[in-house]
């Protein structure tokens, strides 16, 4: 909740430092406790092991808070924020599970979890593109392991989430051609989305090389750190 000295390359240092164990602490604590919970009534709801609903718990902690400030440029402080959207997010549901029977809301949390593995790409590759672009991470960007790591690991779970949608969305698209067409229409969009994000990710690492990929998809008066000469002079 401090504000960030961010023309000290020191401060923001130490700010991250405290930002990866603030992060890992709590995500390891929600992973922990979706695991337990997840596994648990999987298993004796649809004979499942814990390996086929762990994919389910990695994806559904932290995006929203980053994107309520991206998005909406709000710079609230922190426990601002969690008090907002944890307020949005608990009201709504509390009221839905008290007028709904439980198959409803069993067909509701299938449907959002479908919502979350579809919203996936939206939110790790612009974070991998951002991070990897030197121009605007300065000596903060990421190194080439990380880079290739994090790109590996986003497309063995996008590519696990889509196959579960699709896989769970066609049976019943196959009884309705007016639905499949919708179906098909709708992935197009989405993967052309989601194949121009990759094209923007593979620019913004390759940024520093001056390719032609980065020249026609960023500009460069968006991507610059007025803190950078700054990090340079000291």
């Amino acid at each position: 909740s401090r504000a960030v000295d961010r023309t000290k390359v020191s401060k923001i240092k130490e700010a991250n430092l405290y930002f990866f164990w603030e992060c890992m602490m709590g995500l390891s604590v929600s992973l922990t406790i979706n695991i337990i919970v997840v596994s648990v009534f999987g298993h004796g709801l649809y004979q499942k092991t814990n390996a086929d609903v762990m994919n389910l718990c990695l994806n559904s902690d932290v995006p929203h808070h980053n994107i309520f400030t991206g998005f909406l440029h709000l710079k609230w402080t922190k426990w601002k924020r969690v008090l907002f959207t944890r307020s949005v997010a608990i009201l709504p549901t509390f009221m839905i599970a008290f007028y709904s029977t439980l198959p409803e809301l069993s067909g509701l949390n299938d449907l959002l979890n479908a919502m979350f593995s579809i919203q996936i790409p939206f939110a790790t590759l612009p974070l991998i593109a951002f991070t990897s672009n030197p121009q605007l991470m300065g000596q903060f960007v990421n190194g080439i392991f990380t880079k290739i790591f994090t790109s590996v690991v986003s497309v063995i779970v996008i590519c696990i989430n889509v196959f579960f949608v699709l896989s769970s969305w066609l049976s019943t698209a196959f009884l309705n051609y007016w639905l499949l067409a919708a179906l098909s229409l709708y992935c197009l969009v989405y993967f052309s989305m989601c194949g121009y994000l990759v094209l923007h990710m593979i620019a913004n690492m390759t940024a520093a090389d001056n390719t032609a990929l980065s020249r026609a998809l960023l500009c460069k008066t968006t991507w610059t750190n007025r803190n950078m000469q700054l990090w340079t002079m000291k």
